[in-house]
């Protein structure tokens, strides 16, 4: 798959989390297009953190934290990889902030935007099969349940419950987040890609 480099995002070697198998993604970082269904998932989500759990969202607005979500200032999109960096899980929604992700090696869950005919659905699915080869069948069970339940797919009353079983599968999700951010490094870059066509294509003509 090519990708659009902006800068060089973090070492994904350098992003193993600690050695606390009973500490699951302490900081998560929630980016999600506003209105519902995401209001309701954001506001499930919150309730669903386990105690040593925290989410900040960026906000553009003045919100007063609660004792499990902080509010975040927008940042410059060249400050977007140093701050992905900071957390353990990401909730990321478009393109940009969504191969962001891919690359900084976190597990994540993409909000796709939606299309009025549905076109996104089979988007989503066709990247989450991608993405989740080599993943093991329980594991990735457990994440395209909550990508389904983050994007309205789903009834959303059991958010709660695939969020729990999704921390239960952390290292391994993490492990492959990292094994997939270095496959996408070694892939082809897409200017790159772009510029050798046009060249195939002055060629044909």
């Amino acid at each position: 798959m090519p990708t659009a480099r902006r800068s060089p995002p973090p070492n994904p070697k350098h992003n193993a989390p600690p050695d606390q198998p009973n500490t699951p993604f302490p900081r998560i970082f929630v980016f999600c297009y506003p209105g519902t269904p995401a209001n309701a998932a954001e506001n499930a989500l919150e309730k669903a953190l386990l105690p040593h759990q925290t989410m900040a969202v960026p906000t553009r607005n003045t919100h007063s934290p609660t004792p499990k979500k902080v509010w975040l200032p927008f940042c410059p999109i060249t400050a977007f990889d140093a701050r992905l960096n900071q957390f353990d899980f990401l909730f990321v929604r478009g393109e940009d902030s969504f191969v962001r992700a891919q690359l900084a090696g976190k597990p994540f869950v993409w909000h796709i935007y939606h299309t009025p005919d549905n076109a996104h659905i089979e988007k989503l699915q066709a990247f989450f099969e991608l993405y989740a080869q080599g993943l093991g069948a329980t594991a990735k069970k457990a994440l395209w349940q909550l990508w389904l339940h983050w994007n309205g797919l789903e009834d959303q009353t059991h958010l709660a419950q695939r969020w729990l079983k999704v921390c239960s599968h952390h290292r391994e999700l993490h492990s492959h987040a990292q094994t997939w951010a270095v496959k996408m490094r070694q892939g082809p870059e897409l200017a790159h890609e772009i510029l050798a066509w046009f060249k195939r294509l002055d060629i044909a003509c």
